[in-house]
């Protein structure tokens, strides 16, 4: 059976199935104080001819700080 897609439903995912613009939320603990904060960013996912380039920038947001800018390639 072929899903919409002309995949069969237990085929694995190919690389390309992820490309494109993601949004993501990760959960931040601080293990040694029990702060909580969180990191919101958009993710690019690019082809670069040998696998994918990943690039995700965003925000930390910790409680009673000014967000801070961070990113990650």
């Amino acid at each position: 059976m072929r899903d919409d897609h002309g995949d069969t439903p237990d085929a694995a995912p190919d690389f390309v199935d992820f490309v494109g613009l993601w949004q993501m939320i990760r959960l931040v603990i601080d293990h040694r104080t029990g702060e909580r904060g969180r990191f919101e960013a958009a993710v690019h996912l690019v082809p670069d001819g040998v696998g994918m380039t990943y690039h995700e920038r965003g925000n930390l947001l910790l409680r009673g700080r000014p967000p801070m800018a961070a990113q990650r390639r």
